[in-house]
């Protein structure tokens, strides 16, 4: 497996820094920490869930440059990374170091664009997975209140050491956005679907995905603040047989689906550092009995943006 581009990593680093002094782009930069609780610690691309919990510390840094290339043409780029330390089990200890572009095309009235993201993934503190996303996208602004989007995705998955479960997969999505109270609040429907398709056949499938999403700002005790509530629901229908070795699923095809709830509270200290505070529950059920279960994760976290 490949090694996140260590010079890529720091040749960002250093444009960002250097743009950000001469002023000739636009650079933000963030620092995250925090600490969450997860009440089922599981590895959902492993299909690997315990009956454990365990509190992890987290850490994430980040820097963004958008850079304004003309009047219609605008780059955007990100690099992140992120460690999430488990206290107790130090097996689920995962860390993500991330890239992203976009590049965006203003047309007389929408906007043509092409992204790619790349996460490279440790699991205590082992190569585990590395992931890409390419898209092409269309979007539209109505009336400054209704936003359109529609993108075309080609994703690839590569284990360090599971190449049974490399895989590809192309999948289109179609995002709503619907704003009010003069730009303060805004509702978004995200509908998705996916056809993956792995080296062993066993992990095919079709996937079906509906993200909603509720968001209102305001002022109050005199500070900023933004509160968020979400749902979301993802199935999934694998094109074989359970092979488990269990009487009871013997012939059945694999059907995965879930549903998630979440609740976010960001409650502005300073224009520079923020409080976040999380809570999502989600309930997951499958033919595979073991994939049968319930997951709870709240966490709290300071962020400053400069």
């Amino acid at each position: 497996m490949k090694k996140l581009n260590q010079p890529l990593i720091i040749s960002t680093l250093l444009v960002s820094a250097i743009a950000s002094a001469v002023h000739a782009v636009d650079v933000t930069w963030e620092v995250n920490t925090g600490i969450k609780h997860d009440d089922t610690l599981t590895i959902a691309e492993l299909d690997q869930v315990s009956e454990q919990s365990d509190v992890a510390l987290t850490l994430q840094g980040e820097a963004k440059v958008k850079w304004q290339i003309s009047d219609k043409l605008t780059l955007k780029s990100n690099l992140s990374y992120q460690i999430n330390d488990y206290q107790t089990y130090d097996t689920y200890d995962l860390n993500l170091a991330k890239v992203a572009f976009d590049l965006d095309y203003r047309l007389a009235d929408s906007t043509i664009g092409t992204s790619y993201y790349f996460v490279d993934a440790e699991l205590n503190k082992e190569d585990f997975l590395q992931f890409s996303q390419n898209s092409v996208y269309w979007s539209k602004l109505y009336d400054q209140r209704y936003l359109l989007r529609f993108s075309t995705d080609y994703k690839r998955k590569e284990f360090a050491n599971l190449s049974d479960r490399d895989a590809t997969s192309f999948g289109v999505s179609n995002q709503h956005f619907f704003f009010f109270n003069q730009a303060k609040s805004f509702v978004s429907l995200n509908l998705n679907i996916d056809n993956e398709n792995a080296n062993d056949n066993q992990f095919d499938y079709r996937g079906l995905g509906v993200r909603a999403l509720y968001s209102h700002s305001f002022v109050g005790w005199d500070h900023d603040q933004q509160i968020q509530f979400g749902w979301q629901f993802n199935k999934r229908d694998y094109e074989t047989t359970i092979n488990d070795d269990s009487e009871t699923n013997l012939g059945l095809q694999r059907k995965d689906k879930s549903q998630v709830v979440d609740a976010q509270w960001i409650f502005e200290i300073t224009p520079s550092w923020s409080l976040n505070t999380k809570i999502e529950h989600g309930n997951y059920q499958s033919t595979i009995e073991s994939l049968n279960y319930d997951e709870t994760i709240t966490s709290l976290s300071i962020k400053g943006t400069f």
